[in-house]
């Protein structure tokens, strides 16, 4: 992917933090189970709109909450 890619896997990454934020704030997740086991068995995420995020990029996202 060219910089336009990246910048939309940056864009999709922010949108996926903010739904983990959110499931968190809602008690959907515990916030001391952020794993990427528990996290990708979440049925309320639409993992249909994240298939870019590998679990390297979810990692990520999950040390920054």
């Amino acid at each position: 992917a060219g910089y336009g890619g990246a910048m939309d896997k940056a864009k999709v990454q922010r949108q996926l933090a903010d739904d983990i934020d959110d499931l968190v704030k809602q008690g959907s997740l515990n916030p001391e189970d952020l794993s990427i086991e528990t996290v990708r068995a979440n049925q309320e995420i639409p993992w249909d709109r994240y298939e870019a995020i590998d679990d390297e990029d979810l990692e990520w996202i999950l040390s920054r909450q």
